[in-house]
């Protein structure tokens, strides 16, 4: 029987200790770090992180660990979250039906993971490492997994056993044994002890990070590295620092051109008259047809109604603040439009209420500073009338969004 509980007191100061450890030896990880909630279970032989951030840690089974084992433990599941090990395995696939494949990409994961830490100091005699694989140091977890499976199906093909599962990285599920495997986190199987993402019986407290609140997360740890790098810490893996450039990189969709074709699209559209039988023609009200007056359709030109919706959360800086400004007074100046045409909308977690654009000043007033959800804007400017015929979304990213696409383009 496997058991799930909230950590004792007693537990939580041992884990308040390992964590404190951890970030002394790698404090760019701490973001990570100090959101991981510890949650007590028998389930698993150790440590399993899930992708919510709950840390599931079986404090009974770690009791003799000395303090540099539990960091490390927690320094590797952080590098789960840090590479993003769960959208990088189901980005090639894998699925719930394959629990062996699972394991194996946990495995690809560790070895991704224990040469940084090995680089560091800690002793990985006893785990997977891309020296017990023959292959070079700091690969992806694709390439360990990829060999990971082609020794297995060599030593299949050899043995004449197909589907026959090696000894690494077994679940321990169903044979009475511990779970064995870094959890959900890792791309591999899911740990039983899983909460599901309300906390289940451990209640609210348990929810854990929501996919926007760990993407947060993972921007702060390269915000982090990229600080200790410029300030000349010499210790971070080369690996770690390739995936920081790699995250804080500008967007390869240069958004800008995007935005203007967008704009210019709209405008084009909204210029463009049709007829209608709703209306007569104002300049034809006096035809005739054998001796009748004839009353002829008339012509509307559609309006271009835009709403900026302004990401005013706590992560965006002054700068960008200014930048989405300034692209406000662009679609102003080039659509010609102002006022209740060109309105703007503050979003941090809610959206507050629209303002018409009546210049730079009418931004000055900052509304939010919180969280971000940015579908929240998305809502309210489809609750607006007339809808928009254009939504603009200004923001830097790390966002809730909508499960549906807006009403309006």
């Amino acid at each position: 029987m496997t058991t799930t509980q909230t950590p004792s007191q007693a537990d939580r100061a041992r884990f308040a200790l390992w964590r404190d450890a951890a970030a002394d030896k790698m404090p760019y990880l701490a973001p990570i770090l100090f959101r991981f909630v510890p949650v007590r279970t028998t389930s698993i032989d150790s440590f399993a992180v899930d992708s919510r951030l709950r840390c599931y840690v079986n404090f009974d089974a770690v009791a003799d660990w000395p303090q540099e084992q539990l960091a490390f433990a927690l320094l590797h599941e952080c590098g789960h979250v840090w590479q993003e090990h769960d959208a990088r395995a189901r980005a090639i696939g894998l699925s719930d039906n394959d629990a062996q494949a699972q394991r194996d990409f946990n495995a690809g994961g560790d070895a991704a993971i224990n040469d940084d830490l090995e680089s560091l100091g800690f002793d990985c005699t006893n785990f997977i490492t891309p020296a017990t694989l023959g292959e070079p140091e700091h690969l992806t977890a694709e390439h360990y997994y990829g060999v990971i499976r082609g020794k297995r199906a060599a030593r299949q093909s050899q043995q004449g056993q197909q589907g026959q599962s090696g000894g690494e990285g077994q679940s321990g599920d169903g044979n009475g044994q511990p779970f064995r495997g870094c959890g959900s986190a890792s791309g591999g199987q899911s740990a039983p002890c899983e909460l599901p993402d309300d906390g289940g019986e451990l209640g609210e407290g348990y929810g854990g990070s929501s996919g926007a609140d760990v993407d947060a997360a993972l921007d702060a740890v390269a915000h982090e590295i990229s600080d200790a790098v410029r300030k000349g810490r010499g210790d971070i893996p080369g690996s770690m620092i390739t995936e920081m450039q790699q995250r804080l990189a500008p967007p390869k969709v240069p958004w800008q051109q995007v935005l203007r074709s967008a704009v210019r699209r709209n405008l084009a559209v909204a210029g463009r008259g049709h007829r209608t039988p709703t209306r007569r023609n104002r300049r034809r009200h006096n035809a005739t047809l054998g001796g009748r007056k004839l009353i002829l359709p008339g012509q509307v030109k559609p309006t271009l109604d835009v709403v900026f919706v302004r990401d005013t959360s706590g992560s965006m800086s002054v700068a960008e603040l200014n930048a989405i400004g300034n692209e406000v007074e662009g679609v102003s100046k080039a659509a010609g439009i102002k006022g209740n045409r060109l309105q703007v909308i503050d979003v941090d977690s809610v959206a507050y209420e629209p303002r018409p654009y009546a210049g730079l000043d009418t931004l000055n007033a900052v509304q939010g500073r919180g969280g971000t959800d940015m579908g929240a804007g998305l809502v309210r400017a489809a609750q607006m009338k007339p809808l928009p015929s254009l939504v603009i979304v200004g923001t830097d990213g790390g966002t809730y969004w909508p499960s549906e696409a807006p009403r309006s383009r």
